[in-house]
């Protein structure tokens, strides 16, 4: 090897990769990137000020690969050649330099030291090019062995097409015209949609958007918040040519004056023993300033509150209330609460739940046929005397105006509902037995209840315990909390001793193996992460494809543990980019190093039961090779809950065991007499499994080579009657 070669590799390998103020470096190289296109290729020149008698440098450049694939890299330095450059494929390109000259080498200021070559992926995307110090020390050393000062480039690379930009006015004069001294509205979302096509982009902090299209014909929507908003044209169609600037904007306007106040709570994971940081996110949604904001929030016994960074708060028992004072339209606030979950009276597994909910909460749309009837489930843990009691409560201002039903749920398994009508301040009170069961008490709220749950639930797990010493667990999550409303969040985790290093968790997590839920679910998501690298993260980007079966206008993004700014790309990908995170490694500092962000979205409408919804996505730490999570998924079904006996016409005498089932069924048809019966099971999409005739009283169907789930069972008896049950397969 060249001495001097290996003399500057030596000074490359032993130079600081910090970056070196003014002052201890004798002089300072400016680079800078413009773009250009040559027929379908981005051509990336990376050009350079000061770059005098240089002989040696190293950086890297970031790309985003989704939308660029890098083709190859020229340069007119001597000694240059396909070594000096890597590509990993997945974004990062290194650049180490050596010039062979013992003299060095000089450029005028604005060469071009080094040309890129990238072919586009996307069409009409808008993305970033970088030159960063995350992946590689930025080092420029010249002829003298002195390692100069460097200012890097950062700049929006945009893929052919057309520039639409506009944003979303607040009219306060309700004129439909955006003015100057009206406002911009954040978090507004676009729906932008060609040929079947759709593309979304959300207004930013200071109320704009854009996009880059291709030429033709579009038509551009915006999804408005809530019900206190009117939009003036809320749909319009945009012809796009040429390469001018068009500008779209669309003018939102009070359709009622009032408060919509949101809360989100959050925490990335559960863990006995430790203290677990709850992000709070709170937001005024609506068109009217909130007057004295609280917001309440409702642990279990086992969760000790810490402390908050909020500088007003009370605590009463197992009660904490945040004093937020006035809170004007558009604003955000977030805040911390630390709970400590108990050691001795817990064990892993076990699920705790705190209730956030948020005053006022103002009705916007009044409600003309609704009684002012609103029922509220209360539950105690009577050890003494072996009960779990439940408490339905109207806690509204008026009587119920019909009979609505309640039902009881011993793990996963529904007993038949029951009548509930309450007048306002009166209660029902529901005893069960304290056998270490899951219990769970869901009712239906009365007639033209103007929110968005339609029924009140609550659930009581390790209450008593079963003969041999032990209380189930995992049945908590697997149903919907009645949270679905803007000023109301139940947080129910399961506690856990490990966790890996990303994750995505869908909650509720669905019922059975298959995770089944309903068409018209409310998801929630939690993305995880964790830096477990040897060094501080800067930057963390989340990036989430969203599937096709989930509708991306209902989204609503919630609790995190550092701010964050959004995207949704033209693949569906939810990208959540968190700058300047600086998490550090978690050897360093294990709590520290995590970090999350949740959202909640619905089902695409009309979904066929067996639809089955995957969630995945990639965490990039500092633009490194992604870490994908595991797949997340949900099956749509209907009426899937395993119930006690359902019967068809008159009832009929069918005993079945075991339930949940793993080798065999036994069916008991005594009651009925000597009569032929046939059976049929199906699964959850109606698939008929089994079937056959029975003409013995008592009667075993195999049930081993069955999948692990939840299965329908109809018995038909000759004389016309028949029975319908659920059973589960383990």
């Amino acid at each position: 090897m060249n001495l001097r070669i290996y003399f500057m590799m030596v000074v490359l390998l032993t130079m600081l990769s910090s970056s070196l103020s003014a002052e201890s470096c004798p002089d300072t190289v400016v680079l800078s990137i413009t773009t250009a296109y040559e027929d379908q290729q981005l051509v990336v020149t990376v050009r350079a000020k000061n770059f005098t008698k240089m002989s040696a440098f190293q950086f890297g450049l970031n790309y985003d690969a989704d939308v660029f694939d890098f083709l190859s890299a020229d340069s007119p330095l001597p000694s240059f050649s396909p070594n000096v450059y890597t590509d990993n494929g997945n974004g990062n390109i290194r650049f180490v330099w050596i010039d062979a000259d013992i003299e060095g080498t000089t450029y005028s200021d604005g060469t071009g030291i080094l040309e890129l070559r990238f072919a586009i992926l996307q069409e009409s995307s808008t993305s970033f090019i970088e030159i960063s110090r995350t992946q590689l020390p930025v080092e420029f050393i010249n002829n003298d062995s002195e390692s100069l000062c460097v200012k890097t480039a950062v700049i929006q690379a945009s893929s052919k097409g057309t520039f639409v930009e506009g944003g979303v006015w607040n009219d306060v004069n309700s004129n439909c015209l955006g003015e100057a001294g009206e406002e911009k509205l954040s978090d507004w979302l676009i729906e932008i949609s060609r040929n079947g096509q759709k593309l979304y982009r959300t207004t930013d902090s200071s109320g704009n958007y854009s996009i880059i299209l291709p030429a033709g014909t579009y038509t551009f929507r915006l999804v408005a918040r809530n019900d206190s908003w009117s939009i003036c044209d809320d749909k319009t169609t945009v012809v796009v040519v040429g390469e001018n600037v068009i500008q779209q904007d669309f003018v939102v306007k009070a359709k009622v004056t009032c408060p919509v106040m949101s809360v989100d709570l959050s925490t990335p994971i559960l863990q006995r023993c430790a203290e677990n940081t709850y992000n709070l996110a709170i937001e005024n949604q609506g068109t009217a300033t909130a007057e004295s904001v609280r917001v309440e929030l409702v642990s279990d016994q086992y969760l000790q509150f810490v402390r908050t960074d909020a500088s007003s708060f009370s605590q009463s028992g197992n009660v904490l209330s945040l004093s937020l004072g006035d809170v004007l339209p558009g604003t955000k606030l977030n805040y911390q609460v630390v709970f400590a979950l108990d050691c001795a009276t817990t064990k892993t597994g076990q699920t705790h739940c705190v209730t956030a909910s948020v005053v006022p909460r103002d009705l916007c749309v009044p409600a003309p046929s609704w009684s002012g009837a609103e029922l509220s489930i209360q539950s105690e843990c009577d050890e003494v005397t072996g009960k779990v009691i439940f408490h339905i409560a109207n806690q509204g201002s008026g009587n119920m105006s019909s009979a609505r039903s309640y039902i009881v749920t011993e793990d996963d398994v529904m007993t038949p509902p029951q009548p509930v009508m309450l007048d306002a301040q009166e209660e029902l009170t529901v005893e069960l037995p304290a056998d270490g069961t899951t219990w769970r008490i869901t009712a239906g709220q009365d007639l033209g209840y103007p929110f968005a749950s339609l029924w009140t639930t609550m659930a009581v797990e390790g209450c008593g315990e079963d003969g041999s010493g032990k209380f189930t667990t995992g049945y908590v999550t697997q149903f919907e909390e009645s949270d679905r409303d803007l000023f109301l969040d139940s947080e129910c985790r399961e506690s856990v001793s490990s966790y890996p290093e990303v994750s995505i968790t869908g909650y509720h997590r669905g019922y059975g193996p298959e995770k089944l839920v309903q068409n018209e679910t409310h998801l929630e998501y939690v993305l995880r992460f964790q830096n477990r690298s040897t060094d501080t993260a800067l930057t963390v980007l989340v990036k989430n494809p969203l599937p096709a079966t989930l509708d991306i206008t209902t989204l609503q993004m919630g609790a995190s543990s550092h701010p964050y700014t959004y995207r949704i790309n033209q693949q569906r990908e939810l990208m959540i980019q968190f700058d300047h995170i600086l998490l550090p490694d978690s050897a360093t500092n294990e709590s520290a190093s995590q970090g999350f962000i949740r959202y909640t979205v619905y089902p695409m409408e009309g979904l066929p039961d067996g639809t089955r919804i995957e969630n995945k996505a990639a965490i990039y730490f500092d633009y490194n090779t992604p870490r994908w999570t595991e797949v997340e998924f949900h099956t749509i079904a209907s009426n899937f809950v395993m119930t006690s006996v359902e019967w068809t016409g008159t009832e009929a005498g069918v005993t079945f065991y075991p339930n949940p089932v793993q080798e065999q069924l036994v069916l008991d048809l005594s009651a009925e007499g000597q009569q032929k019966a046939e059976y049929y099971i199906t699964d959850a999409s109606g698939k008929i499994l089994a079937a056959g005739s029975i003409y013995n009283i008592v009667h075993i169907i195999p049930c081993d080579h069955f999948p692990p789930g939840q299965y329908v069972v109809r018995v038909a008896f000759e004389n016309g009657r028949s029975a319908n049950f659920f059973i589960i397969k383990r």
